[in-house]
């Protein structure tokens, strides 16, 4: 027998075993329909102090275009078509980027590509590259804060029971499911991303030599992995900028903004991609899940700290909250007291207030 025949056996061995243990669960190692579970609440956000730094502002070209080629209707000649950026694109851009310089969010300090190197001072290699891995598995559906407390909680019980290297690919083949399952409860959809964590476990190292994959294609093809992670994965694991990596929160804002429309993540994906700059593509997901995280949440906006507002940059400000936010300041300053803070999941103490728009 052939090394390459002895290995395609060896692994449909062990993807039939991790199918065994997906129906164990009531799943299939296919089945990317989710079905929920309750999460406990998450801990306060880590506050991290920013150092002041210059922002990269993006700068406008005047008649702003990104050419694309596209075949013609009779698919014989390729012609350049030009996709106009809009109008409001840069200046709203821009402003968030500014705000995002003076808060600290979720995703600064507890997000995907931060969390391998906050629990173990990784930054590159193998082993950053499969935590990297597993935390974007585990992060749909899921606050970042919790992610994080996961991950590390991982990471310490492999250590404790012997893996020097912690959290790591052999220490997910090895563990039991049942015991996976339960280092991982406080995880959206915990039960399927066991089946998930387990059987790509085993396809990162029968066919990719225990490291992770340089193309989308491959990435994606991993049980519970979609364009999202996949796109994320290749720039922060491999400096590979192949694709916009859209979450809930840059689909809602990029059409809130009317950058798009759209009615699902990987169509907003798409539509950014011909005509968002190919040098933005990495940095505009953390730029746009911080501020969608702690400022224009989806629900209980802060359209009163926010300058896209006193700009009048935004087309969707709620003159309600700014108006109730006043009346508050000024009732407090009668009362000679302090307005009292709604809780964030962030800090937002360097914002000043703007003045009242409506």
């Amino acid at each position: 027998m052939v090394k390459s025949e002895f290995f395609t056996q060896r692994t449909g061995k062990r993807l039939k075993l991790a199918s065994q243990v997906a129906q164990s669960f009531g799943s299939t190692i296919s089945d990317v329909a989710l079905d929920g579970s309750r999460r406990k609440s998450a801990p306060a956000v880590v506050k991290v102090k920013k150092e002041s730094e210059p922002i990269d502002l993006v700068k406008s070209h005047g008649n702003d275009t990104k050419r694309a080629r596209v075949k013609s209707e009779e698919g014989t000649h390729v012609k350049l078509e030009e996709t106009p950026i809009p109008k409001n694109f840069f200046p709203i851009y821009n402003e968030v980027k500014l705000i995002r310089s003076k808060i600290t969010t979720p995703v600064d300090s507890m997000g995907c590509a931060t969390i391998p190197i906050r629990i173990a001072e990784e930054k590159s290699g193998p082993l950053f590259r499969y935590r990297l891995l597993v935390s974007l598995m585990l992060s749909s559906q899921t606050k970042d804060e919790v992610n994080y407390e996961v991950m590390k909680s991982m990471n310490d019980y492999f250590k404790s029971v012997g893996y020097e290297n912690g959290l790591c690919l052999q220490a997910i083949l090895d563990v039991e499911p049942t015991k996976l399952d339960e280092l991982i409860h406080k995880i959206g959809f915990h039960n399927r991303k066991t089946v998930y964590l387990k059987s790509a476990a085993v396809i990162v190292k029968e066919q990719f030599n225990g490291d992770i994959p340089k193309n989308i294609k491959q990435i994606t093809a991993l049980p519970g992995v979609g364009p999202k992670m996949g796109y994320l994965l290749l720039q922060d694991a491999w400096g590979i900028n192949d694709g916009i990596g859209v979450d809930v929160h840059v689909d809602r804002l990029a059409n809130m903004w009317k950058w798009v429309n759209s009615k699902t993540p990987e169509q907003t994906r798409l539509a950014l991609e011909k005509w968002v700059p190919r040098e933005l593509w990495q940095e505009i997901n953390p730029v746009l899940v911080g501020f969608g995280q702690v400022i224009c949440t989806p629900r209980g906006r802060r359209c009163d700290v926010c300058s896209l507002a006193s700009k009048k940059l935004c087309n969707n400000i709620d003159r309600g909250i700014i108006s109730k936010s006043r009346r508050e300041k000024e009732s407090a300053a009668l009362r000679g007291v302090a307005v009292k803070e709604r809780k964030i999941r962030g800090d937002i103490s360097q914002i000043l207030d703007i003045e009242d728009l409506a």
